[in-house]
């Protein structure tokens, strides 16, 4: 009998230290099915450019107000080629486009217009596609030297423009009877009208 307890009680340690080995698996965690919401940060919207935006893009302080031509004295200036014409455009990818031309000028109703001839080209391409550009008109004399000739040697002006995609009866017969004068009627078919939107000074 004191054999069968010894047993009994030897068994009963032996499942006593084997319970205690046992260790507790971790509890599971819920892992999210979802993930974290991520703030983004608003985009501006592009800026479109207009006739307004090209005109406050100018620096006074670069600005030769006093060596620019307005009106009839520009207009005269650029008919006589006493300098020269780049109009400044913009590509489809943002890159700047400049090219030299040759405008005329006409008035209809107190409304300035510069007409000019052309090919296939990407000056064109551009104001049919954004409807604005920039002639700048430059008339430089090198024989005018100083400090104080500064305004006198440096004249001309820029000039915003609008590309004028409807035409009309009178714009039509400013257009003919300047390329009747000058070229032939099939260059009729060739040419570029621009509303002059604002005169500038040289920048």
């Amino acid at each position: 009998m004191k054999r069968v307890l010894l047993i009994v009680l030897a068994v009963l340690l032996i499942a006593s230290f084997t319970s205690c080995a046992k260790t507790e698996e971790p509890e599971a965690t819920e892992v999210p099915t979802e993930a974290p919401a991520v703030e983004v940060a608003p985009t501006e919207a592009p800026v479109v450019p207009s006739a307004d935006t090209i005109s406050a893009a100018s620096a006074d302080a670069y600005s030769y107000e006093e060596g620019t031509l307005y009106g009839e004295e520009l207009f005269a200036a650029m008919s006589e080629m006493k300098g020269v014409s780049c109009i400044a455009t913009v590509n489809e990818d943002n890159s700047p486009n400049i090219a030299t031309m040759i405008p005329a000028h006409f008035t209809i109703d107190g409304v300035d217009y510069l007409v000019f001839g052309h090919g296939a080209n990407q000056t064109v391409a551009n104001l049919r596609r954004t409807g604005l550009g920039v002639l700048q008109f430059y008339i430089y004399d090198p024989s005018l030297q100083g400090d104080e000739n500064k305004f006198v040697r440096n004249q001309g002006a820029r000039i915003i423009l609008k590309y004028v995609s409807e035409s009309n009866e009178a714009i039509d017969e400013q257009t003919t009877a300047i390329y009747k004068a000058s070229y032939t009627d099939s260059m009729a078919a060739w040419m570029t009208v621009v509303e002059v939107v604002e005169i500038k000074p040289l920048g």
